[in-house]
Order: C-alpha cells, then sequence, then structure tokens
C-alpha cells in the first residue's frame, strides 16, 4: 500500500491511496496445462483449478494439491508430467515451488464390451493387444480358492449364480453380484460389503456402481434397492405391488439416480430421467436388460432380440430373427450411436456399433449373463 499526490482538475493536490492484491512471498502458484490428442478436464483440491476455465491458482508454500483428470467423451487420460506425478491415478503435489503439471488426453481408441457369465467368467472377445488402453483385462486381479473358486479380497468364494457385473470408473476393476447377495471386488474394486447376512425375499438380479467407484446398488427381482458403500439411497419399489419381476438397472446418465426395469418394460425411476416405458405394450418376450444414453434416454432388450427406444435413434433389432439362444442384455456404444446385443451362448449382435467379436465358438462352462461396454 503507498500514499501519493495527484491534481483534482482545480490546481490542488489531493491524497490518494492505492491498494493491490498480489500473492505473498510465501504463495505458490501452480499451473496446470493439457497436451495431447483427447480433450478433458483437470480439477485441484482445495478448489482453484478447474482447466479447461481455470488453469492456475496461487496456494499457500508447502500445500499438498490433489488433481484430478476427466477426460471427455471419446478421449482417454494418458498420464501426467511435472509435480512428481506419473500414471493414471491422482496427482497430489507439494506446491514447495511454482510448479506446473502437465495432463495427457488421447483420443481414446474403439470402445469394447466384455461378456459375464453365470458361473464368473468374464470375456473380452476384442484383442486386448489392440487396446493399448491399460485397462483391467478379464482375468486380471481375480483370487481363487483351493478349488479354483473365484474369490474375493476377503477370500469369500462365489456360491450363488452371477447375475451382474459393475466396472469401476477407471475400468481397472469391477464387481461380481450375486443372486444371494454376494459382491466379488476383482481389480481395483474396492470392498463395499454385501447381503450375504440378510434373508431376500427375492433374488438380485442387477448391480449399477456409483461414479465414484466407492459405492454399489444391487437392485432385487421384488424391487428392493440396497445401497452399499458410499451410494446414496433414493429409494425402491420393496413392498410394492408390481405385475412383473425387475430383471435390470442402471445409472442415470449424469449419476444422480438410477432406473430399473422389469420384464414387461416397465420403467422406474429414482432421482433420474423417466422417458417412457412399455408396461402397457404387449411383448411377444419379455424384457431382459436396457442400457442408458449420455443423454439420458435409453433402450431396453428383449429376449427375442427385440429393441425399443426412448430416446436414442433406433439402429435395429433381432425382432423375427431365429436365435440359437436368447438374448441376455444389451449395452450402448458410449457415444449413443449405436448398441450391441448379447445371447446367452456367448454370440454378439451389433447395430451402428463396431463388431469385436463373440465367444459363441467356445464351450462355455456356464451361459452368458450380460454385456458391459467397456
Amino acid at each position: 500500500m503507498g500514499v501519493s499526490q495527484c491534481g483534482n482538475g482545480a490546481g490542488n493536490e489531493v491524497p490518494f491511496t492505492v491498494t493491490r492484491s498480489s500473492p505473498t512471498a510465501s504463495d505458490r502458484t501452480l499451473t496446470v496445462t493439457e497436451t495431447g490428442s483427447g480433450t478433458g478436464t483437470v480439477i485441484s483440491a482445495p478448489g482453484g483449478i478447474d482447466c479447461g476455465t481455470t488453469c492456475s491458482a496461487t496456494f499457500p508454500d508447502s500445500t499438498d494439491v490433489a488433481l484430478t483428470a476427466d477426460p471427455n467423451a471419446g478421449s482417454a487420460f494418458a498420464g501426467w508430467i511435472g509435480g512428481g506425478c506419473t500414471g493414471t491415478g491422482p496427482c497430489v503435489t507439494t506446491l514447495a515451488a511454482d510448479t506446473t503439471v502437465t495432463a495427457t488426453f488421447d483420443t481414446a481408441p474403439p470402445t469394447p464390451y466384455v461378456l459375464v457369465a453365470g458361473d464368473g467368467g468374464v470375456f473380452e472377445p476384442s484383442d486386448p493387444g489392440s487396446l493399448g488402453t491399460g485397462r483391467l483385462r478379464p482375468g486380471d486381479g481375480i483370487l481363487r480358492d483351493a478349488q479354483g473358486r473365484i474369490v474375493g479380497a476377503s477370500g469369500t468364494p462365489i456360491d450363488s449364480p452371477v447375475v451382474a457385473i459393475a466396472y469401476t470408473p477407471d475400468r481397472q476393476g469391477y464387481w461380481l453380484a450375486q443372486a444371494n447377495g454376494g459382491v466379488i471386488p476383482v481389480g481395483d474394486a474396492p470392498e463395499v460389503g454385501n447381503l450375504r447376512s440378510l434373508t431376500l425375499r427375492s433374488p438380485i438380479v442387477g448391480a449399477a456402481a456409483t461414479r465414484d467407484r466407492t459405492g454399489l446398488y444391487l437392485v432385487a427381482a421384488d424391487g428392493g434397492v440396497f445401497a452399499l458403500g458410499s451410494a446414496p439411497f433414493k429409494g425402491s419399489l420393496g413392498g410394492a405391488h408390481l405385475n412383473k419381476p425387475i430383471v435390470a438397472t442402471s445409472l442415470d446418465a449424469d449419476g444422480s439416480g438410477y432406473l430399473l426395469v422389469a420384464s414387461d418394460g416397465g420403467v422406474f425411476t429414482f432421482d433420474a430421467t423417466f422417458r417412457g416405458s412399455l408396461g402397457a405394450t404387449r411383448l411377444d418376450e419379455p424384457i431382459v436388460g436396457m442400457a442408458v444414453a449420455p443423454d439420458g434416454g435409453y433402450i431396453l432388450a428383449a429376449s427375442d432380440g427385440g429393441a425399443f427406444t426412448f430416446g436414442p435413434a433406433f439402429a435395429g433389432s433381432l425382432g423375427g430373427v431365429h436365435l440359437d439362444a436368447p438374448v441376455v442384455g444389451i449395452a450402448l456404444d458410449p457415444d449413443g450411436t449405436g448398441y450391441w446385443m448379447a445371447g446367452a451362448d456367448g454370440g454378439v449382435f451389433s447395430f451402428d456399433a463396431q463388431f469385436f467379436g463373440s465367444v459363441a465358438d467356445i464351450l462355455l462352462q456356464s451361459p452368458i449373463i450380460g454385456i458391459v461396454a467397456l
């Protein structure tokens, strides 16, 4: 702060005060730069940086600042340079001096899909060598007991049919959900608990993971919803009269809520966008799966391969086509332009989406029960 004099236009001198707000000598500036063929956002904790828009901020000396990268659709985060950070996890840097950290976002490779079987087998039909993303490969991180059964970190084996798979956001791990409420974490998926100690009125039929990798929803055939870990409970249909059982669940597009779908095509939303249902429509075969699009719309699949869209563009179906095995699930290409259906025999059918292969020519020990886009 300084005091000086200036004229007031009438020949008199008038004192004025100038106050300058600037970083103190003990403040450090953290700057984030982004590079690569892709795009994304980097945010800081404590707050101050939200890059794309604000890519530099000042913090007190020796502050530990955590940076988190969030790739945009069609991009993948490739890693950090600077600040003592490497890899693709959160970057925590201690500001002992002005620091620049570079985040690299690359164009994401074509998105493959995985198939999951009732015995917990997970199959990635595409060539793993062509991905180059560092994603968890099926079988990586899986623990087995002396009998060869898949077990979780706690050593609990799969003792009930697997009914769903839910991946962590970084695709480095997943949970296998069992009909009895058991949950098997694989890779970097944390232990979030399970329902083994409960007597369920109806079996578990679906699962969905929260975006922050710390929570999991399990959904039962009677519409009961169980929130595990940090997953916030939004409501359920437990105790409500249902015309037909619930068969699948999914998070809303922004992760704020979830949807349930029944075998008659009825759709039930909890803090999620309702776009319509088939509850009053006569179906040739029951609904077996659903997939939610980036814009919040969704598509339902029937066991005969019929596809019913509420928002996403209709790209085709298998209605009227002879199938060797019933369709058991559907997955949307993440850009929302197409989708895949999977059969119980491991066959995969693509509609305006790239075909990565199937496991129909493999002798499966247990039928396929679902398909998930990575």
